[in-house]
């Protein structure tokens, strides 16, 4: 088995080249890493679309009114 270290950055394309290779084929045969792979993908999948959307506009009042309404200590 593999570390979940080396699987995430099999998924997120870190490895070099030789070891993406070897990370394949241990794929191929480990059914335990690779579904550790795909939680770990379906993961990264919800990253990357979180990323891609644009943050709301926020209401003027929203800014203003949360430093009002700390508490002082």
């Amino acid at each position: 088995m593999r570390s979940v270290d080396e699987l995430t950055m099999y998924v997120y394309g870190l490895l070099d080249p030789a070891a993406e290779e070897a990370m394949k084929d241990h794929l191929h045969d480990c059914a335990e890493c690779s579904e550790i792979r795909r939680r770990i993908a379906a993961e990264h999948g919800l990253f990357k679309g979180a990323l891609k959307r644009e943050s709301p506009e926020m209401p003027a009042w929203t800014s203003d009114g949360a430093s009002r309404h700390r508490r002082r200590s």
